[in-house]
């Protein structure tokens, strides 16, 4: 079972975030619950911190949050997983944008169910590598999903310009899974907007975790590629997510479209063109060489 501390100014009901972490047997760890007279309470805080798993830090417009600042001040020296609860006006200290931000209600916390599903998905992944290959064992088995490209090419050439949106969605879900991606397909309150956000331990280091995956039928010109340009960058905002990948069925070819945009943190890929890629390289290296390509100044 996996461990979360919670970290919250007195009053806040935490009843349903505790919840939500028993729906995913998760033990839910706040310093309320297991402090006893005659310990020291920092030193008991920063050993519960130490020893859990995830790190929830919870702020509000009513309540001091001081506590929780300095607790999760001690969750990042521990390099834990975190999450951050915010009211949507909640303004934070600048130097914590880097972290998972859900700006949510009480009383629509779905948000944090679905954050913690892409992080326990991701963990699961990354202890299962660890008890079964090095990482110089995992690099020389990757291999691009070049022989079920024959299979994705016949799907995507059956795909009509005016599919549904759901039809679409589902071929880009298994695309990625092909690809050895980890997809976590939003809840029906969706907090970001976008249509997926995927978790990788490849990417993360460039892109951020969790990355948006926005889809789309068709980029056909300048002035609809700059429009879903400033979509994705108000999902981005709303998310704190660092960055996004735009897929498209029909239109201008990808480097075109990202020489329009100019974006280093929102990568565009006509799917035509991510399949062609695929044969010859994983899914990370697509975006990783298509992301290093736009940081040096180009259009591969």
């Amino acid at each position: 079972m996996y461990t979360c501390f919670v970290s919250a100014p007195a009053g806040v009901n935490l009843t349903r975030i505790k919840q939500i972490l028993l729906e995913r047997d998760i033990e839910f760890i706040h310093p309320s619950e297991v402090l006893s007279h005659g310990q020291s309470i920092s030193e008991k805080v920063s050993k519960l911190i130490s020893l859990s798993d995830i790190f929830i830090a919870v702020f509000d417009n009513i309540h001091e949050n001081g506590n929780t600042l300095f607790e999760l001040g001690l969750a990042a020296g521990y390099k834990k997983q975190i999450i951050i609860l915010t009211p949507p006006s909640f303004s934070l200290p600048s130097d914590l944008t880097g972290y998972l931000i859900l700006r949510v209600t009480q009383d629509n916390l779905d948000a944090l169910g679905f954050s913690l599903d892409q992080m326990l998905t991701a963990t699961l992944k990354k202890l299962k590598k660890r008890e079964t290959k090095t990482y110089n064992d995992i690099k020389k088995t990757r291999k691009p999903i070049s022989n079920k490209i024959h299979e994705l090419k016949i799907k995507l050439d059956e795909l009509d310009p005016r599919v549904a949106s759901y039809t679409l969605e589902r071929f880009v879900a298994d695309l990625l899974k092909e690809s050895g991606i980890s997809v976590i397909q939003q809840s029906e309150k969706p907090d970001t907007g976008a249509d997926f956000a995927i978790w990788s331990d490849e990417l993360g280091a460039i892109l951020g975790n969790p990355i948006l995956i926005e889809i789309k039928r068709a980029i056909s010109d300048r002035a609809q590629a700059i429009k879903v340009t400033n979509q994705i960058n108000r999902y981005i905002k709303k998310s704190n997510s660092k960055s996004a990948i735009v897929l498209y069925l029909e239109g201008l070819p990808s480097d075109s479209v990202q020489e329009i945009t100019n974006k280093f943190n929102i990568l565009f890929f006509r799917l035509g063109d991510i399949v062609e890629q695929l044969q010859n390289n994983t899914f990370a290296d697509t975006i990783r060489i298509r992301r290093n390509v736009i940081a040096h100044g180009g259009i591969d």
